[in-house]
């Protein structure tokens, strides 16, 4: 996984306070997802495969520390449950796969970026929401996983500062990322 840019000090910081605990979790999450696409953009894949999560999990989990995010940060968050680097969604394994499901295109169509106006990222939203409904999720860690598979689909097609936009939109963060010589993207 690629973690090129990504701001650890305020994961870090939001894990530490007891009162950040979603915002934290969903941080995370978002670094992890953007890492995801990174590797769904060069292999094709949404995820690592089975054989090779823990490993990834346990490298992932040393660098979260490396950056000082707390290690009950990543129990209470559900690393490796609720947080994945697996994005097998209803039996879709890639990217081709995702983008070639029905009401896939309504998703690509809406969620051009950029999205930094609100209407534009509810727009996205909502239509990636209608598709999540449409394949027929039954449970809350299935939606998550799938909307993570839904937005490494995405971002996987587009350039770095569009997958930040999306990101965001889709994560509701700000101060995702650092990209190097630049400021905090927001």
């Amino acid at each position: 996984m690629n973690f090129t840019g990504s701001n650890f000090t305020l994961a870090s910081s939001l894990c530490s306070n007891q009162g950040d605990r979603g915002k934290c979790c969903r941080y995370i999450n978002t670094n992890v997802a953007i890492a995801v696409s990174r590797f769904a953009n060069s292999t094709g894949n949404l995820g690592v495969s089975q054989n090779a999560t823990d490993i990834c999990l346990q490298t992932i989990f040393q660098t979260l520390q490396l950056y000082g995010v707390a290690q009950n940060a990543t129990a209470f968050c559900g690393f490796g449950t609720k947080i994945p680097v697996n994005y097998e969604c209803k039996g879709r394994t890639s990217v081709v796969q995702m983008l070639q499901s029905p009401r896939f295109t309504e998703v690509t169509k809406n969620c051009k970026a950029p999205l930094g106006e609100e209407s534009k990222c509810k727009k996205c939203l909502n239509a990636g929401i209608g598709y999540l409904h449409h394949i027929g999720i039954e449970d809350n860690i299935t939606l998550s996983t799938c909307r993570d598979a839904t937005f490494a689909a995405l971002a996987s097609q587009v350039d770095e500062i569009s997958t930040i936009d999306i990101a965001i939109c889709f994560f509701g963060v700000q101060g995702l990322l650092r990209l190097p010589g630049k400021n905090f993207i927001k």
